[in-house]
C-alpha cells in the first residue's frame, strides 16, 4: 500500500525562495533534453537558446492567491492562523445575491420583459414605427433592484459598481465583435452625481468601453409617465469629429420603454453604425 511518507524528501530551509528576485530574468531555469533526460541547470534570460522557429511555447499565467492569513487575538494573544478557500462573488453575500431576480426563461423575445413569453407592449410600439428591438438584460427590476439604484445612482455609493461585475463581464464577453459603448448623461446630471452609473458598471467588470454619444439637458426620465417616456427622443448627438464604428453594443442601466436605447441608435444609425444591439442590467 503506498503511503504518503513515501513522498518524504529532504528540502533545505535555506533553498526555499521567500521573496521573488529583483531582476526576475535572473531567476532559475531548469532545462530537460527529452531525448537523453538529462537536467540542466541555467539561468531563464538563457531560454532564448533553447526557442527555435515553429516551436511552441505554453505559458503558465496562473497566480498564487494570499489564501493563509496569521494573525493575533487581541484579548488572549493566541496566535491564529486563518486558510482562505474561496472567494466570494464580488464581494456580496450570497443570501443579499439572491434578493435580485434573474430574467426568467418566459420573457419578451426582443427586451427581456418578464412574464411576455410574446412580443410585449414596449416592442409592439417600437415595431410599428418601424423600429427593432434587439435587448438583452440579466435582472428583473425588483424591489432589491430598486433599492440598489437607490443608493448606487442617487445617494452615490460609488463602491456598489462591483455588485454586478461579474455577471457583466461574462456576459458581455460575447460581444467581442462589438464595439461597446455607454450611454451619456447630461452636463448638469453628471456635475451633480460624479460620475456615470454605466461607465461605472462597465469599469468593475473590466470591460473596454467608448463614450461617443454627448445628451442635451432634459427632464429626467424618472418624472415622465410612460407616454411621455416613449416619446422621448432627439436628446443625443454625437461627440465631433467621431468615427462611428459598425457594429455597436449599446449599454444602459436600466430599460424602462426603450426610448433612451431607440434615440441613440438612430443617432448613430445616421451617422454610419450598420448593427446595434443594446444591453442593460435591470428589465
Amino acid at each position: 500500500m503506498m503511503k504518503t511518507s513515501d513522498f518524504n524528501f529532504d528540502l533545505p530551509q535555506e533553498l526555499i525562495a521567500q521573496d521573488p528576485l529583483e531582476d526576475r530574468s535572473s531567476s532559475r531555469l531548469m532545462v530537460l533534453n527529452k531525448e537523453s533526460g538529462e537536467i540542466a541547470h541555467r539561468i531563464f534570460h538563457d531560454i532564448t537558446e533553447y526557442l527555435h522557429p515553429g516551436d511552441c511555447l505554453v505559458i503558465n499565467d496562473t497566480k498564487v492567491i494570499p489564501a493563509r492569513l496569521i494573525g493575533t487575538k487581541e484579548d488572549t494573544g493566541a496566535h491564529i492562523e486563518i486558510l482562505l478557500l474561496k472567494r466570494k462573488e464580488n464581494d456580496v453575500c450570497q443570501e443579499c445575491l439572491n434578493t435580485f431576480e434573474e430574467i426568467p426563461e418566459e420573457h419578451c423575445p426582443s427586451c427581456y420583459k418578464a412574464g411576455d413569453k410574446n412580443l410585449c407592449q414596449d416592442c409592439q410600439y417600437w415595431q410599428e414605427r418601424g423600429l427593432e428591438v434587439a435587448h438583452k438584460s440579466l435582472y428583473t427590476y425588483n424591489k432589491a433592484m430598486k433599492d440598489y439604484f437607490s443608493r448606487y445612482k442617487f445617494q452615490g455609493d460609488y463602491l456598489l459598481r462591483n455588485v454586478f461585475s461579474l455577471s457583466i463581464r461574462r456576459e458581455l464577453k460575447k460581444y467581442q465583435s462589438y464595439t461597446i459603448l455607454s450611454l451619456p448623461l447630461s452636463e448638469s446630471k453628471m456635475k451633480t452625481r460624479g460620475f456615470n452609473q454605466v461607465s461605472g458598471l462597465l469599469e468593475a467588470a473590466q470591460i473596454p468601453y467608448q463614450e461617443l454619444l454627448k445628451k442635451k439637458e432634459s427632464q429626467t426620465q424618472s418624472s415622465k409617465d410612460r407616454k411621455e417616456r416613449l416619446e422621448n427622443t432627439g436628446n443625443l448627438y454625437i461627440i465631433p469629429r467621431t468615427r462611428i464604428p459598425e457594429k455597436i453594443l449599446l449599454v444602459d442601466d436600466i430599460y424602462t420603454t426603450g426610448a433612451t436605447l431607440q434615440d441613440a441608435k438612430m443617432t448613430l444609425f445616421e451617422n454610419g453604425a450598420k448593427e446595434i444591439m443594446t444591453f442593460s442590467l435591470a428589465r
